[in-house]
């Protein structure tokens, strides 16, 4: 976690422009929040989403205007509604492929600014993997949690490369 707070905070310093909106995570969520959280929802979250909120209850512009899910949007805040509500336009052929036959499908992430979302699917009362980022249709399957917060920490060091070039030209 420590890692892409600092590629976010370097790629705010070159951020000349303001692209992006940069927040740091929240403070941990206590094991007893999370047994309420999960009761609440009515699901087991994946040990690695857990494990994330033990760390950070969290993370608003965790990556570009994606915000990582906490216990204030898991459990029924506006974010979970726009994800909600962007999931719902996606095709019907697109929802089949991401089920995989499980109960249905749990949020991870939304973008506040765009069409980018991030499920888990539901099955048997709990979160599994894989992560599936969805932005009009499939974009790209992570096979966990970890690889999914690993991935996104590359993707703003690609941004943060990007962004010191074009303050060199």
């Amino acid at each position: 976690m420590r890692e892409n707070e600092r590629v976010r905070e370097e790629t705010r310093r070159v951020d000349s422009l303001g692209l992006w909106l940069y927040s740091s995570p929240r403070a941990p969520l206590a094991r007893t929040c999370i047994d309420s959280l999960e009761r609440s929802i009515g699901y087991a979250l994946d040990p690695d989403c857990e494990s994330f909120l033990r760390c950070a209850d969290g993370w608003p512009a965790f990556y570009q205007s994606v915000t990582l899910f906490g216990s204030v949007e898991l459990d029924g805040g506006s974010a979970l509604l726009r994800a909600r509500g962007l999931l719902s336009l996606l095709p019907e052929g697109v929802l089949k492929s991401i089920m995989l036959g499980g109960d249905g499908l749990s949020m991870v992430a939304a973008a506040e600014a765009d069409m980018d979302l991030f499920v888990m699917p539901l099955a048997a009362g709990a979160q599994v993997p894989p992560v599936i980022w969805l932005a009009g249709g499939e974009v790209e399957r992570f096979a966990s949690f970890r690889g999914f917060f690993e991935a996104m920490i590359e993707y703003s060091r690609a941004d943060l490369a990007d962004l010191a070039d074009r303050g060199r030209e």
